[in-house]
């Protein structure tokens, strides 16, 4: 469980310190924080995805700290996308967000994708920490 709140507060806080422009390019090619964001929340959805596709065995293997193998280029594309954040001085990220949050979508039986949703929705810098409130 420890190990799944770290990946998931890995996400938010690199979602939280970013923003994109075109999301197929690599992260370190984006040069504007709207590009950034927009690459974030492809990111986001990605996860929100992974998530809903997991099943009760994987979930609870998940929550026992397995990271499942659809998360390793989550994790390289968070990681470059924080990185270039960092560069370009992204301080109006969350907003950025904030302002995208519409383009996310689970599935009604995706309940960790739809708090994910509702925290960016809500600006919440943490999105993925709320989960474990």
């Amino acid at each position: 469980m420890r190990k799944f709140i770290i990946i998931l507060l890995a996400f938010a806080l690199i979602a939280a310190a970013c923003g994109g422009d075109d999301t197929t390019k690599d992260p370190a090619d984006i040069d504007t924080c709207e590009g950034l964001a927009d690459a974030t929340i492809v990111m986001l959805q990605d996860v929100i995805d992974v998530l809903g596709d997991l099943d009760a065995a994987q979930m609870g293997a998940l929550m026992g700290g397995e990271t499942p193998e659809a998360f390793t280029p989550l994790e390289a594309t968070a990681a470059a996308i924080g990185t270039r954040a960092g560069e370009l001085e992204c301080a109006n990220l969350n907003d950025l967000l904030v302002e995208r949050a519409d383009d996310l979508s689970a599935a009604d039986d995706n309940a960790f994708g739809g708090l994910i949703i509702q925290g960016v929705k809500d600006g919440d810098e943490d999105v993925l920490s709320r989960l474990f409130r």
